[in-house]
């Protein structure tokens, strides 16, 4: 895998607002963006990890029990949980040591592992090695490979085993992206979490390519609960449908 870090300059006519003055983190040719980082802020705007970082404040279980981060990437979204759930317990898998490399010199991972918050681990996410069944509050799937999710995420057992790892209480959000794979992992999803446990939120034009299918386990989120979650936050909770049934997700 190729990686490579570059810093967008700010201010700059046609730049989007996420990309002004931010380094950000590519692995591979298709322009995707893998990772940001910002310096002097948080939140991604129009991005999906910031929906993602949600997850702390949707949970109906310990808030000491870790998240569980498969696809850390360079810690976008770790960096923004913990700086509105400073509370929060993570631990995360790369695939690619290079991509670890990179975040600690350029992306801040290095001061969110000092600080304890994070613990990031190069290794494959979807064994979860190390972490026991019914122990996570939260799990975030984000993985994919040469511009697509990755193929087990169409798998039952794949979503079965992530589902064995949350506590009573807990959820999981994954991001699907917009690519071939996405409406059959979705499908997956729903037959694995059962109807009325599964949420979708559409970011951009994913039919169109350009954009993210988000899919939340669990019970629906009011927006009671949504508005719980810390102020900054609050645009999260637009968007969101419950899937009935299987069909719904077809």
């Amino acid at each position: 895998m190729h990686v490579f870090v570059t810093q967008f300059p700010a201010n700059v006519p046609g730049l989007p607002e996420a990309m002004s003055g931010a380094v950000a983190l590519f692995t591979d040719d298709t322009g995707n963006t893998h990772s940001l980082y910002h310096p002097e802020r948080f939140l991604t705007p129009d991005g999906y990890w910031d929906v993602m970082a949600c997850i702390p404040g949707l949970v109906a279980c310990s808030q000491e029990a870790p998240i569980a981060i498969c696809g850390l990437g360079g810690g976008t979204a770790a960096r923004v949980i913990h700086q509105y759930f400073p509370a929060a317990r993570m631990i995360g898998w790369e695939l690619d040591e290079a991509v670890l490399t990179a975040a600690r010199r350029w992306m801040g991972m290095d001061q969110l592992e000092q600080n304890g918050c994070l613990d990031a681990r190069q290794g494959n996410a979807l064994e979860m090695e190390g972490v026991a069944d019914g122990s996570c509050s939260a799990i975030l799937v984000d993985l994919f490979s040469m511009n697509d999710i990755l193929v087990e995420l169409e798998q039952k057992a794949t979503w079965q085993k992530f589902k064995q790892k949350l506590q009573p209480g807990g959820r999981l959000m994954a991001n699907l992206g917009c690519f071939d794979r996405a409406q059959s992992a979705l499908e997956t999803m729903a037959e694995v979490f059962g109807s009325g446990s599964l949420q979708v939120k559409y970011i951009g034009e994913p039919a169109l390519r350009n954009g993210a299918i988000l899919a939340l386990t669990g019970p629906y989120v009011s927006s009671a609960d949504w508005q719980r979650l810390p102020a900054d936050l609050a645009f999260c909770c637009e968007g969101w449908r419950t899937l009935r049934t299987v069909e719904d997700a077809r």
